[in-house]
């Protein structure tokens, strides 16, 4: 519960910052070169900093 605190306390700041944005990646059929949709993924935008990314893998994959 504590933890939950914490993440929802430094998601309000960077919402407050400005720091959150989304990156939008396709979703793409390989198999039929069918372009299926996008997802949105969250990136961190440090004042100071490069943006953060997710590391790979953690984006969800599209239902079949």
């Amino acid at each position: 519960m504590l933890g939950d605190t914490r993440l929802t306390v430094r998601l309000r700041q960077m919402l407050e910052r400005h720091e959150l944005k989304f990156v939008f990646q396709p979703i793409v059929d390989l198999a039929r070169a069918d372009l299926l949709g996008y997802e949105a993924l969250p990136a961190r935008q440090h004042p100071d900093h490069r943006a953060h990314r997710p590391p790979a893998g953690r984006a969800r994959r599209h239902p079949r």
